[in-house]
């Protein structure tokens, strides 16, 4: 083994000097179940309904329907948030149920009835469908964000898992009313306000497939971290976006199922829902002022986190152990570290968050 060392300036040049010298090594996705430096912070099976209340609010970002701004005009959704569409399951699980249905409600909770909003109409006003969606009620920073879930077939249907707040917005999985018409393709973007600084305030991507996601459930999920994100269907890593465009302020999260303005559901119309199994959230667990300088490193034992560096010398990763180093500094591979065959093995160089 020749010295690695991976710091702040040479990271990527060296990511692929390891991949050449360590042909063992088999870099693999840092999603907690691979990654010991993450934490559970938030977890939610769905089994215990009287805790609804202080966890989450009803509606997709506390709202009755969803408002759409373009320039001096809008669209407003077609469904009505109402808490009875979210149906807890026997034995874990909930639905967020759609119905055609006529309800008054007002569009924006926050304006008087009679406000005139974007789109000409008054704020109180008629919704033919009603849905389900939840808000955390926490807002959450830089972290792991995982939704195992079935989405609705059908066009017309806007089922999405996301995070939002003051504009900033990050879309894990998004089937527009359009995609979800043969639900082999998602949305997974991420937005800065229309006024941010940046040349681009949007990335937006469609993560396109050969398989029918309404057949089944899938995990949809992401790692965030300062000036990062990674897009994950089912563990395999779909989507990468990086820079300045990344969002940077904590924010709710965000289940809902929407009726499209612009693609309408065919009539008779059919009552689908968005069934979840889950939703977790975790966090990395820091300890950046911590350096590791060993030789015959302990991979089994050690306390896995984000440290300010490491290094690292005659040292050989199990067969079998998937090992992922976060520094905020430096990560350095000495003479004599190994990655055995059938081992995985991951350097990042992060910031403190």
């Amino acid at each position: 083994m020749v010295n690695v060392n991976f710091n702040k300036k040479n990271m990527k040049k060296n990511l692929i000097i390891v991949i050449y010298i360590a042909y063992h090594q088999i870099l693999f996705p840092q999603m907690p179940a691979n990654d010991k430096s993450w934490e559970i912070v938030f977890q939610d099976y769905f089994t215990n309904e009287s805790i609804f209340n202080s966890v989450w609010w009803s509606g997709a970002y506390n709202t009755n329907t969803g408002i759409h701004p373009d320039k001096d005009t809008c669209v407003v959704e077609l469904q009505a948030y109402e808490r009875a569409s979210i149906v807890y399951k026997p034995g874990g699980g909930l639905s967020l149920v759609s119905a055609k249905q006529n309800v008054l409600r007002k569009a924006s909770r926050w304006q008087p009835d009679n406000e005139i909003l974007c789109d000409g109409k008054e704020n109180l006003r008629w919704f033919h469908y009603t849905s389900g969606g939840i808000t955390t009620q926490t807002r959450y920073g830089y972290g792991y964000f995982e939704i195992k879930c079935k989405i609705p077939k059908g066009l017309g249907y806007w089922p999405a898992f996301w995070m939002h707040m003051e504009m900033q917005e990050i879309d894990i999985v998004e089937p527009s009313g359009k995609n979800s018409e043969a639900c082999l393709i998602y949305g997974a973007n991420v937005y800065q306000p229309d006024n941010c600084p940046l040349i681009e305030c949007k990335s937006q991507f469609d993560i396109k497939l050969s398989i029918d996601l309404s057949l089944t459930y899938h995990t949809y999920s992401i790692e965030w971290t300062p000036n990062l994100v990674i897009f994950y269907l089912d563990n395999v890593p779909v989507r990468v976006v990086n820079g300045a465009i990344v969002p940077n302020i904590p924010m709710h999260v965000i289940a809902n199922l929407a009726i499209c303005p612009w693609y309408q559901p065919l009539q008779p119309f059919s009552a689908k829902s968005l069934d979840i199994e889950y939703i977790k959230i975790y966090a990395l667990k820091k300890n950046c002022a911590e350096e590791v300088i060993a030789s015959n490193f302990d991979f089994n034992t050690h306390n896995y986190s984000l440290k300010k560096l490491y290094r690292l010398s005659n040292s050989v990763v199990p067969v079998g152990a998937k090992v992922s180093l976060r520094a905020t500094n430096e990560i350095e591979l000495k003479e004599g570290f190994e990655v055995s065959s059938g081992a995985e093995f991951n350097a990042i160089i992060t910031k403190c968050h």
